[in-house]
């Protein structure tokens, strides 16, 4: 690789960076990738879980934004991502203590799911294309596990208040962002060939809802990590 392309390169990621609100997306979640480092040693199962959703974005997402600008696509970080978060997710959902009896369940969605997401890659759609199952098994996998967590909570009620509980802002978080951003994600072949034909995207109100969306729910999973300490005591260690 020669040394001009990777200076019109670093060009190219330094102001991909600082437009749009990248660097303020960014800015999140490393800031929740040094607080849950900072503290690994004080965060329940549970939330490790979260700070190893967190981190699997972060470093996934350079890599995104490294293969947009010097492969037009960003898909291949995107099938890893996928991947990895049905493992991370399922094993956060299983640490969360509600129910035994979905413990296991949890964890085994998120094995399985994960091993669908494989299979995809290899034998659906290819590395350089979205991965759109995957990405819409998740959002549904998601908003439901929510759904059960949230009612579980209701049916054995901690006795913290509902706003210093961690798994009550990972569940609203995660149920809000995967409902609102579930046809986004739908039509994203849409928007691809829409913008492949006319150069935009998505409509511009779907755009700043995504953007929205990411800052709202990695906010909510810092909040989470910093409720769900071992002395809070609402999670299994």
């Amino acid at each position: 690789m020669s040394i001009p392309f990777i200076q019109i390169l670093s060009e190219e990621l330094l102001t991909y960076f600082v437009r749009g609100g990248v660097a303020f997306y960014f800015t999140i979640l490393i800031s929740g990738f040094v607080f849950g480092l900072s503290r690994l040693k004080r965060l329940s199962s549970a939330g490790k879980g979260i700070w190893m959703i967190i981190t699997i974005s972060l470093f996934l997402e350079l890599l995104g934004s490294y293969l947009s600008i010097s492969i037009d696509t960003s898909a291949p970080s995107s099938h890893m991502v996928l991947l990895l978060h049905f493992l991370a997710y399922g094993y956060t959902f299983s640490k969360f203590r509600v129910n035994r009896r979905f413990e296991r369940g949890f964890l085994w969605a998120g094995i399985l799911l994960a091993g669908f997401s494989a299979v995809n890659v290899i034998w659906i759609q290819e590395l350089t294309d979205h991965p759109t199952l995957p990405s819409l098994l998740l959002a549904i996998a998601l908003v439901l596990g929510s759904l059960v967590s949230y009612y579980n909570m209701m049916r054995s009620p901690s006795p913290t208040p509902l706003l210093k509980q961690g798994l009550f802002w990972f569940n609203t978080s995660t149920l809000f962002f995967y409902a609102s951003t579930f046809f986004s994600y739908a039509l994203h072949d849409h928007y691809l060939a829409q913008w492949y034909e006319t150069g935009e995207y998505m409509p511009t109100w779907a755009v700043y809802l995504m953007k929205g969306m990411n800052y709202y729910l990695y906010v909510s999973l810092i909040i989470a990590m910093w409720f769900d300490l071992k002395r809070q005591g609402d999670s299994r260690v």
